[in-house]
């Protein structure tokens, strides 16, 4: 066995001991895998001793990974790893439609339009239709025929799209980008479906979509064409006076330019658009026709309308048409009861008139039952008799609102206080108690009373911050809980599940409505026939908002908060006249200061129809 060859250093050369010969000069002795005789491979190391890395290294051939020829490659080594390269340049070759890259630029049949004309012999549209009209184009790696102005169908009465249909939803529907509105195709235009909350499409262009601002729009206060002559805020014109009254089961509102619209029962003609009968009804505002000037409203078994000279109309009670009552200097109505200028004071029942007694002058009325007068002093009806007299009732300062219900009434004073008194049976005075009280007592609310209202056994009160309150019968939810009880005798928070407060509130017999400062209307109770506007359930035992965005209903309530408390119910029955106290309420108007008058000992209005309180 001969000995292995040793490493002669620093010479560094291999010897073969056996020959006795010098076979090269060695770079890695250390390193079976280098020296002379080695071969070179591609790993950035001297594998045969020549000085020399990775040098005249060949590699054999490789695909790139693309498609067709642009895959061919060779092998080369740099940095000492193989690289495959291709082997054809690119844009050396030219496109074709073939489904291939020819030019290797990593695109398929990019760029390949012939643009020849052609025919389009196949598809829905008609042999004639210009969407037979083509022209060559390189589609999935072959030539075929196509409609170079093909795009996506638009609302333009053509078939955009050539699939044989002219504007068909939803594509053309979604072409219809109107501003502010909800807009479809429709006869090859777009139209306005609706408008977005608080716009109007008012001079139905559908070019500008909903353009009017009805929040702000003194030519559209609160609606199309609804004018305001002042400011308009929030969609209500602080010029306006507006109304709200309510009947029995019905309800109306007096508009800013004076007309008039009404909604809920139409028995007896008591919205005033000619028609009439058992179950006519009306569960939209409409138009009392020919009531144009209106600036007081009372809601009774009819409906009184004072109108801006003095006069007065009145529909209902088999009156289908608002008819002039023949009368010149009205100064309040209230109920089915007028107030003149004179002081005489008389209640309408569609045939004819019934005086009641002279009472001076008078600011506002709560029907037959109780009036405020121009210094702030309320008085009340203690019979049913026309000819009983006005009892001053003793309320602690001055009067600025009077409502009376059945049997019961009350009174805001100049100090922000409400005061109730006459029959409890239900809580309807809220003082905790259901004892019949004879002289007025404060309702236990937390906060200042800007506004109230008598339904016929419940009340309702608004503050100024907002908060309202109701209490009394519940039978109908109308106290807005939402779950109606028999009675409650302490006013109850309101919830409407909005912060926006409110900012007036009205009440009928048995439902209850608030407007908010943004406009909004909420109603609560019986709704058998209409009147709270709540949809076809006969009763809402909490707040629902029945406004909207309806213009027609925006208009119909268009005004300042002042004017929505004002309600009034009322009756006549047979040849009796008999007090209006269900639900009434007096116009809300501001006493002159002064002379506050002899309001002691003055005897109130009770219980009953038997001549010893306020009549049914």
């Amino acid at each position: 066995m001969s000995d292995p060859p040793r490493v002669c250093d620093p010479l560094r050369v291999r010897v073969d001991p056996a020959m006795s010969l010098v076979t090269g000069r060695d770079c890695a002795d250390e390193d079976g895998n280098r020296h002379p005789d080695q071969g070179e491979v591609c790993n950035g190391r001297d594998d045969n001793c020549n000085a020399g890395v990775d040098e005249d290294f060949r590699g054999g051939p490789c695909g790139t990974g693309a498609l067709g020829v642009c895959g061919a490659g060779v092998n080369q080594c740099s940095g000492g790893r193989l690289t495959c390269v291709a082997t054809v340049t690119v844009g050396a070759r030219a496109e074709t439609c073939n489904g291939l890259d020819d030019d290797c630029d990593g695109s398929i049949d990019e760029g390949v339009v012939t643009g020849a004309s052609c025919r389009i012999t196949d598809g829905p549209t008609a042999p004639t239709s210009p969407c037979r009209e083509g022209r060559l184009a390189c589609l999935a790696g072959r030539e075929v025929c196509v409609n170079p102005n093909l795009r996506d169908e638009r609302c333009n009465g053509l078939d955009d799209d050539c699939d044989g249909l002219i504007d068909e939803a939803p594509e053309a529907d979604r072409a219809c980008t109107l501003a502010g509105a909800a807009a479809r195709c429709m006869a090859g235009a777009c139209a306005v479906v609706n408008c977005e909350r608080g716009l109007g499409d008012c001079d139905r262009n559908t070019v500008n979509g909903c353009e009017a601002d009805l929040a702000s729009d003194r030519s559209h206060c609160g609606g199309c064409g609804s004018v305001c002559a002042g400011r308009c805020t929030n969609g209500w014109c602080d010029t306006d006076r507006q109304e709200l009254v309510a009947g029995r089961a019905h309800t109306c509102a007096a508009r800013g330019r004076g007309s008039v619209v009404c909604w809920g029962s139409n028995a007896t003609g008591q919205i005033g658009d000619g028609r009439g009968g058992m179950d006519a009804t009306a569960r939209r505002p409409t138009a009392a026709v020919g009531v144009t000037s209106a600036v007081g409203l009372g809601a009774g078994g009819g409906t009184l309308a004072r109108l801006a000279m003095g006069r007065a109309m009145g529909w209902g009670y088999a009156t289908l048409l608002p008819a002039d009552l023949g009368l010149n200097d009205v100064v309040a109505v209230g109920g089915d009861c007028t107030a003149r200028a004179n002081g005489d004071i008389s209640c309408w029942d569609g045939s004819g008139f019934r005086a009641l007694a002279p009472l001076g002058e008078v600011r506002s009325l709560a029907g037959a039952s109780c009036a405020l007068q121009g210094a702030g002093a309320v008085r009340c009806r203690t019979t049913g008799d026309p000819r009983s007299p006005w009892a001053l009732v003793a309320l602690p300062s001055l009067a600025t609102e009077v409502c009376a219900g059945d049997g019961y009434a009350c009174a805001l004073t100049v100090d922000r206080r409400l005061w109730c008194w006459g029959d409890n049976s239900l809580g309807q005075l809220g003082d905790g108690t259901t004892v019949t009280r004879g002289g007025p007592g404060a309702v236990p609310l937390p906060g200042e009373v800007v506004g109230m209202g008598c339904g016929a056994r419940h009340a309702c009160a608004v503050q100024g911050d907002g908060a309202v309150y109701c209490w009394g019968d519940d039978s109908s939810g109308q106290l807005g809980q939402g779950f109606p009880v028999p009675y409650r005798e302490m006013p109850l928070l309101v919830s409407f599940r909005t912060t926006v407060p409110a900012a007036g509130l009205a009440c009928g017999a048995a439902h209850s409505c608030a407007r908010l400062r943004d406009g909004r209307v909420y109603c609560w109770g019986a709704n058998e026939e209409g009147q709270s506007a709540t949809g076809p359930t006969p009763s809402r035992p909490e707040p629902v908002a029945w406004m909207g965005t309806d213009p027609e209903w925006h208009r119909a309530l268009t005004g300042r908060a002042a004017g929505m408390i004002e309600t009034s119910i009322g009756s006549h029955r047979g040849d009796e006249h008999r007090s209006l106290c269900r639900g009434e309420r007096a116009e809300r108007s501001a006493p002159r200061r002064g002379a506050q008058g002899d309001m002691a000992g003055a005897r109130p209005p009770g219980r009953g129809g038997d001549g010893r309180g306020v009549p049914r």
